[in-house]
């Protein structure tokens, strides 16, 4: 870090990144309540997505400074991003490790079991068809897009999105409802509780629109630049200003995209 930077301060967004660590800490602190726990991991991706959308975006603005400028200040920002991305990558491999490998297993001993898509039973898959068609469809269908070579779709800020690859020509993007639930209870079963993301309600869904039980969606999400630039923030009207910069944090620069691990390296390139 020194290198960076000199050795009388610290940068302000890597310390801001040490204190949402503490908070993933927390998540991975096995005295803390369960309940309590799955709440930290929460704030620590809630905190991160807002990092991205305004300190990031930021930092990037300071790339637009004229050269000259630019290497009199200390912040160096693709150093700062470099570090930030490393930092982040392995604040991310910590979140995965203890939600999959401590979190998933102690819900399990409280009876607790969250489930994918290939783990439905022949019961779950009915209920999960019959509240898709009751509850789902209509948001869903409004909201899904076939996009081909030529074509492109809006992705925006802060949305889910599931994407799977028709063929080699087009592939399909569900935006997944923001007005649900994130999780689908299924009846309890002899005293077993299963739990399911409404993803994957969908992905069983659209496999069977599709006919085709092998389909794989994958889950994207992206964030926007969401800084309020306000050239002069003391003459005109303030308020003006900043209700015309508040539609652009919907529509702003991509600052990080977050795709499913088990993405194919052939459908990240389309």
């Amino acid at each position: 870090m020194a290198s960076l930077y000199n050795t009388k301060y610290f940068h302000r967004d890597l310390s801001w990144l040490r204190f949402n660590h503490r908070v993933l800490q927390e998540a991975g602190d096995a005295r803390n309540l369960l309940y309590e726990r799955i709440k930290f991991l929460a704030i620590f991706s809630s905190n991160l997505d807002e990092f991205f959308k305004v300190r990031v975006s930021d930092i990037r603005q300071i790339k637009n400074i004229e050269k000259p400028l630019r290497k009199k200040l200390i912040t160096k920002p693709n150093q700062v991003l470099k570090e930030i991305r490393k930092q982040v990558h392995l604040q991310q491999e910590e979140f995965g490790r203890i939600f999959i490998g401590e979190i998933i297993p102690a819900l399990k001993k409280e009876n607790i079991h969250l489930i994918g898509i290939e783990d439905f039973t022949e019961s779950q898959k009915q209920i999960a068809k019959d509240f898709f068609d009751t509850t789902l469809q209509a948001d869903v269908l409004s909201k899904t897009y076939t996009v081909h070579e030529n074509k492109s779709v809006f992705v925006e800020n802060e949305a889910l999105y599931l994407a799977a690859l028709i063929d080699e020509t087009q592939f399909e993007i569900v935006s997944i409802p923001s007005n649900h639930e994130r999780f689908f209870v299924f009846p309890t079963e002899d005293n077993q509780h299963y739990i399911t993301f409404i993803d994957d309600v969908i992905k069983f869904n659209y496999r069977l629109k599709h006919e085709t039980p092998t389909l794989n969606y994958y889950e994207l999400k992206l964030s926007r630049d969401a800084e309020l630039y306000i050239e002069d923030e003391f003459s005109g009207n303030l308020m003006q200003k900043i209700k015309e910069a508040l539609p652009k944090r919907e529509t702003g620069q991509a600052t990080r995209i977050l795709l499913d691990s088990k993405t194919p390296k052939h459908f990240k390139t389309i």
